[in-house]
């Protein structure tokens, strides 16, 4: 199955993915050669003269049930009638900033198509079962690391000790293979190994297979390369695994420019990865029957597509399931289903140049109290790839806004979850008998509130729903001029009566983790000190603890990032990224993005023990020194997914620094260090 959507950047200050662009050709005209582009509108009012654009076109761009483009041709229409919409979008751009107006405007013209067991994992996932695409995992007595190209296997025990040695390495690309490709995320099955990658001369998503043997080498096996967008995301993760299978989630423009009238359909193509370098054949991966119409009208139509493979089988194949909605999304995978939620312009905005979207924090955002919300939920079931849906309001904050229990989805949804302002929030509590295909029927809103808290974290953990105001600051970002606000809120909502609890903090919550029945809540206070609460969730949620840390702030915001681990009771011990504030990359006042200049960063361990204050059990200091000058995040510094990670296997503790794989032990309440190898250096 298959699922595609575009990646935005959530959290205000981190950047986009910008080092590798895709290849597109751009073309630049001035405004009076529009003229020629504008043709197909006029060609559509010739046949309907007394018709408004609204009745001609815009009801022709959306279905009310779910249903699948029955041809080719069909959806050749549809793209006639966007790039229509596209074009009187611009029509009265320029009507209203009158004849002068003499901005360029783009045409981007594309060249070529566009398109073991988890309950192991040493990742922080969000559902247990399902584990995440990240940068380590674990196999047996091995760990897998992925760094920077290359995947090594590292040997953690043998005879009953436990040792840190590296055995191999590989490049996952290989011989003749593009070498402008950034590879992200890495999962294990068993002994199988998939790594999925953006390949930017292709333009084009890779999943590739290697295996394991007993000995810790690591040998190539074969893969698939699928045209998309690139899947890159701050926050949420491209590929999953559970019983056995992998997920991926891509994104694909659906509308070229590839004709003369700009109405090119892109059909995702897909092509095997085989063992002898031999040139690839393309071939389609969807057909027009197995594509999925939009259920609103949307500016900018998106393939969502999404990919399931059975990697232990010894043919690697994978199938698609498809569906074009908006550009506006998220989506979260449970143990029994894939859900998107995506949002449009409501209908009277889609012919309104000023609004391409309304959930870019950059931006302003309208007032929509009075418009119709055009947002839809929808799920893919993981045992029949089937495909439903269910009108719902406003917009998710992350992917951590789902919750899946039993036969029932809890979301909450936020109006402007950016907002340094009060914010109008929505809970929805939907039974999977709710959602069905005819793509008109609305999810039932249990709760609705105006939350004080303004820019917006979250986290459904038991049975509470936990809002809290994310700062900016922490994940790399620190400026000593900025403004913290002096107090805080952390609002949690009761999924059984509904009831509001207002804790009062004295820190902002840009980390909110549940750790067994309670809730690790981390941020930064008025004095840019870093702090840690701890939230009993009983049947009124109180502070337990707390700990004010002066000396760093966290590096990462990634939900990876943190580890938690209840194995040294009665210390349980949670680690976080960390960076000192002492160590800038030359500018004093510390008000650039840290990770632009650093290699690595440092692992911060916390003791937790109920009612006691939290302090500052160890910290592994990676060895690797910020580099003069950034060398645009191509390889050597700090890599878009992190490459440092705090994580425990048993009474173990570990942290993966950069190149570094250090180990440590609990020595009465403190982690100290034990051994500590390099896995580019250090082999066998």
């Amino acid at each position: 199955m298959l699922l595609i959507y575009l990646f935005k950047c959530r959290k205000g200050l981190t950047p986009a993915r910008e080092p590798h662009m895709a290849k597109l050709t751009i073309i630049s005209t001035k405004t009076w050669k529009l003229a020629l582009r504008f043709t197909a509108i006029a060609i559509i009012f010739v046949s309907t003269a007394c018709s408004t654009f609204e009745n001609t076109v815009l009801k022709e761009l959306a279905s009310n049930k779910m249903e699948v483009f029955n041809s080719k041709q069909e959806l050749e229409e549809y793209a006639q009638r966007i790039n229509a919409l596209s074009d009187y979008r611009r029509v009265k751009e320029i009507e209203y900033f009158g004849s002068d107006y003499d901005e360029e405007v783009e045409r981007i013209e594309v060249t070529g198509s566009r398109l073991d067991d988890s309950q192991n994992s040493i990742t922080n996932n969000q559902v247990a079962g399902v584990d995440e695409g990240d940068i380590i995992k674990i196999t047996g007595d091995y760990l897998l690391i992925l760094r920077q190209g290359k995947i090594y296997s590292v040997r953690i025990s043998e005879n009953g000790e436990n040792i840190l040695r590296v055995i191999s390495e590989v490049e996952v690309s290989q011989p003749n293979w593009s070498k402008d490709v950034w590879y992200d995320e890495l999962l294990v099955i068993n002994s199988t190994l998939l790594v999925l990658g953006f390949d930017y001369d292709l333009g084009a998503s890779k999943i590739i297979r290697f295996k394991l043997n007993d000995t810790g080498d690591i040998s190539y096996l074969d893969g698939i390369v699928i045209r998309s967008n690139d899947y890159f995301n701050d926050v949420n993760y491209a590929s999953r695994a559970f019983q056995g299978e992998y997920l991926t989630y891509l994104p694909i423009e659906l509308i070229g420019t590839g004709d003369s009238a700009g109405n090119q359909i892109t059909i995702p193509q897909y092509a095997e990865l085989g063992v002898n370098n031999q040139p690839l054949i393309w071939k389609d991966l969807l057909e027009p029957r197995d594509i999925y119409k939009p259920s609103q009208v949307v500016v900018e139509p998106i393939l969502h597509t999404l990919i399931r493979c059975r990697p232990l089988q010894e043919k690697f194949e994978c199938g698609a399931t498809a569906l074009v909605s908006s550009d506006n999304y998220e989506y979260f995978v449970s143990e029994s289903a894939f859900y998107l939620w995506t949002y449009a312009l409501p209908y009277e905005l889609t012919t309104d140049f000023n609004f391409d979207e309304l959930w870019n924090p950059h931006y302003e955002q309208p007032n929509l109290s009075n418009k119709d919300d055009q947002s839809t939920l929808f799920k893919i079931e993981h045992s029949s790839s089937q495909v439903t849906s269910i009108r719902v309001e406003g917009m998710p904050i992350d992917q951590f806004s789902f919750q899946e229990r039993e036969d029932e989805v809890f979301v909450v949804a936020a109006s402007n979850p950016y907002s340094q302002e009060k914010t109008d929030v929505r809970l929805f509590n939907i039974e999977n008998s709710d959602f069905g295909t005819s793509g008109l029927d609305e999810a039932n809103q249990v709760s609705s509130w105006v939350s004080s808290t303004g820019a917006t974290n979250n986290r459904f953990s038991n049975n509470w729903l936990s809002l809290g105001y994310f700062s900016y600051i922490s994940g790399g970002y620190f400026d000593k001029k900025a403004t913290i606000k002096p107090e805080f809120e952390l609002t949690l909502k009761s999924l059984t009566t509904l009831e509001n609890v207002v804790i009062d903090l004295e820190h902002s919550a840009d980390r909110i983790e549940p750790i067994g029945s309670k809730l690790f809540v981390s941020g930064i206070d008025k004095n840019f000190d870093f702090n840690v609460s701890i939230i009993n969730l009983s049947d009124t949620p109180y502070v337990e603890s707390q700990g004010v840390f002066g000396d760093f702030l966290e590096e990462e915001s990634r939900s990876h990032a943190f580890n938690f681990s209840q194995a040294h009771e009665p210390v349980n011990i949670a680690g976080i990224t960390a960076y000192n504030k002492s160590e800038s990359s030359g500018n004093s006042s510390l008000n650039d993005f840290y990770w632009e200049n650093t290699v690595s960063s440092n692992i911060v361990f916390f003791g937790l023990t109920e009612n006691l204050e939290v302090w500052l059990a160890g910290e592994i200091q990676s060895s690797a020194k910020p580099l003069p000058g950034s060398d645009d995040c191509e390889l050597s510094c700090f890599d878009w997914y992190g490459n440092s990670r705090p994580f425990f296997i048993g009474k173990r503790i570990f942290a993966l620094s950069g190149d570094e794989l250090a180990e440590a032990e609990l020595i009465a309440d403190k982690v100290v260090e034990t051994q500590r190898v390099n896995i580019k250096i250090q082999k066998n």
